[in-house]
């Protein structure tokens, strides 16, 4: 049996530790005990804190342009951010309803409506709150009662943990009971401990036998020497002497397993141990630790917003955001590097960047482009290059020149010389001019490449056949073939 097991062996009346100290058994923790562990107050005020310190925005989607506008002039924003309506401001309420999501499992917001419109928000604690559901597995419906009042679940904006019906979650308190309570019982022996005051740990020895009465003096005096409000001090006698004892196993061990409790209590809320001491937390760490314990909140949060505060026409549309940006701030040389690489790939401007730092406007409404940049619309199918000041447009003949002032990107041509410079065959043509065959060069284009592709076919031929698709008719090319990419076109019939 280890260490532990032997302290925390339970019996019929409790551990060994709980009998000896006198402690309270508990079987599950309250929420009262549990913000007792210094760890658990910290993480649930960093939680609860933190988010609700966030404003919350309205936003209207346009799928047509896929552009979101923000909403300012709607009641709804100022109940969830001015004031709420309630004794408890808009954080106070925003706080308290995370707090009992994360402890109690559920959070309550009451919705005070006039018609349509939203005008209250109150605070509603967990346990002021049942819930009233059917037996249909598939079909679940709720009720709410609160101080004997029935309530629809619409009239709530209702914050779950883990729920499995949408009214009540599971706490973390019920998930964990055992490590929450250990810690809790830690902290219980070291309050029983410290009762006996700052006195050294001992035991008195003696070489003689001392008689019942002497013992009964002794034992007396030994507790006013423990005890808190005692004189701290003990006459020895007949030989009496206090041997001082040094910390034992079980005390070190008891101490290092509360640091122990305290990073798996961390664990359970998503939080890095370094973030709740503040002994060694960077920006890294304490960005981490933003996304494993606090964003996860915040979608639930958004979630039960827009559920609850939308009206059924608004939520194809219209959403709630807690605005996170101020927290997934990394540090000022990060920043700065990423503000950088936006404005190199063209996707922020600067004025842009100045209103993320709260920077005043500068009135820069232009896009920067490089000169170095060939621009491409896919729906013209046309090029532009800014250096040149030109334009060419791709069918499926390939590059054509767009219009006056633009250029042509291919080889140019010419009915005298070929592509090598050679002058033209008066008889025929060439892969650069047709002479009185009617052939454009586009098409001498089109035709050359189709051969050049599949020359396979034509090595070691000198006159040759080739057929091809153009302007949606088919045609017979008769050519001489002078080798690769030197092709004299000769005839040309409609096959």
């Amino acid at each position: 049996m280890g260490l532990f097991e032997k302290i925390f062996r339970r019996g019929t009346e409790g551990t060994d530790i709980e009998v000896a100290f006198g402690l309270k058994q508990i079987s599950n923790i309250t929420r009262e005990q549990a913000l007792e562990i210094p760890a658990v107050s910290a993480a649930v005020n960093f939680i609860a804190g933190t988010i609700a310190s966030l404003p919350i925005r309205l936003y209207n989607s346009n799928d047509k342009v896929q552009k979101a506008a923000e909403i300012t002039e709607d009641n709804r924003l100022y109940l969830l951010n001015e004031e709420s309506g309630d004794t408890l401001n808009p954080t106070e309420i925003k706080r308290a309803v995370i707090r009992d999501m994360l402890l109690d499992g559920t959070g309550y917001m009451h919705i005070e409506r006039s018609g349509n419109e939203v005008s209250a928000l109150r605070y509603v604690r967990d346990s002021a709150v049942s819930v009233e559901k059917n037996s249909d597995a598939i079909y679940k419906t709720l009720r709410m009662l609160v101080d004997g009042r029935v309530y629809n679940p619409w009239d709530f904006v209702i914050l779950s943990r883990n729920s499995v019906d949408g009214g009540k979650g599971v706490s973390i308190l019920a998930e964990n009971p055992t490590l929450l309570t250990s810690s809790y019982m830690l902290l219980q022996l070291e309050k029983a401990m410290s009762r006996r005051g700052g006195n050294k740990k001992g035991f008195l020895r003696t070489e003689h036998r001392v008689d019942e009465l002497a013992m009964k003096d002794i034992r007396e005096a030994w507790r006013r020497l423990y005890s808190n409000n005692g004189d701290g001090m003990m006459i020895l006698q007949n030989g009496l002497d206090f041997k001082e004892s040094s910390s034992t196993a079980v005390e070190m061990q008891l101490n290092q397993n509360k640091v122990t409790n305290a990073e798996q209590i961390a664990m359970l809320f998503g939080l890095s141990p370094d973030v709740l001491s503040g002994r060694a937390a960077d920006d890294r760490t304490y960005i981490n630790s933003i996304r494993t314990a606090v964003l996860p909140v915040v979608s639930a949060f958004e979630m039960a917003l827009n559920r609850a505060l939308l009206l059924e026409k608004e939520k194809h549309s219209k959403y709630f955001v807690i605005d996170t940006s101020e927290l997934l701030k990394a540090d000022i040389l990060t920043r700065y590097q990423a503000y950088q690489i936006g404005l190199a790939a063209n996707f922020l401007q600067p004025d842009e960047i100045r209103f993320k730092e709260n920077l005043a406007p500068l009135g820069l409404d232009f896009i920067k482009l490089g000169l170095n940049d060939v621009l491409y619309d896919p729906k013209t199918r046309q090029i532009y290059t800014p250096n040149t000041d030109s334009h060419a447009k791709i069918d499926d003949a390939g590059l054509q020149n767009g219009g006056e002032g633009d250029i042509i990107a291919e080889k140019r041509y010419n009915d005298k010389h070929d592509e090598k410079g050679r002058f033209a065959r008066k008889d025929g043509g060439s892969a650069t001019g047709t002479g009185s065959l009617k052939m454009s060069r586009a098409e001498i284009k089109k035709v050359s490449s189709e051969i050049s592709t599949n020359y396979s076919r034509y090595a070691g031929k000198k006159n040759c056949v080739h057929y091809s698709l153009w302007r949606n008719e088919y045609y017979q090319y008769r050519f001489i073939n002078n080798g690769f990419a030197d092709y004299d076109f000769i005839k040309k019939v409609k096959s």
